[in-house]
């Protein structure tokens, strides 16, 4: 950690703030339990970070947002979900085939967010949103099975461990095994 003190320093004595550096410190006090440094640090590295730059600035909310989390300031944590997500479609909108796979993990993540805060609702609600850009790219994207495969899974536990609703979970398992064939035999 004491690297990343010091690149800060070098950064101020250039002039220059550098949101990297800082959401870096972030993640390590992130790493070692301590959310409030971590938010700091987050903090700093949204103030630092160059507003026109949509991913750096989506990142900033995402880990500020899952931050609040473990501190139970769930409004805290909703508003930076949220934040991101507008982000990531501004990324989207101007560059489908780089940050799509961006935008899924966003919904997923504020899927389960929901889902925590017993938000049923809204927590399906971002369900079918991952599955409908699935959907609408899988036919296109036969270099991303393995992130497909992913997802699928990862569907399937939602559904099974924790919507209970185990014939959707058989469901998405299977779509995940289809595709783990279709790349064995590729």
């Amino acid at each position: 950690m004491e690297c990343f003190f010091k690149a800060v320093d070098i950064y101020k004595k250039l002039g220059v703030d550098d949101s990297g550096t800082y959401n870096n410190i972030g993640v390590l006090y992130c790493g070692m339990g301590d959310y409030k440094k971590a938010i700091v640090y987050y903090k700093k590295a949204l103030d630092a970070a160059n507003k026109d730059d949509f991913d750096d600035v989506a990142t900033c909310y995402l880990n500020l947002a899952s931050q609040y989390e473990p501190l139970c300031l769930y409004d805290e944590a909703e508003e930076y979900y949220l934040k991101s997500l507008e982000c990531t479609r501004e990324l989207v909108n101007n560059n489908p085939y780089k940050y799509v796979f961006d935008m899924i993990g966003i919904y997923r993540r504020i899927m389960l967010f929901y889902y925590f805060m017993e938000q049923y609702d809204k927590s399906d609600e971002y369900c079918d949103k991952v599955l409908k850009i699935i959907e609408k790219i899988i036919h296109h994207e036969k270099e991303h099975l393995d992130e497909f495969i992913y997802i699928y899974n990862n569907l399937g536990v939602y559904y099974g461990n924790v919507n209970n609703n185990y014939d959707k979970a058989i469901l998405y398992y299977n779509k995940g095994l289809e595709l783990a064939l279709l790349g064995a035999k590729e």
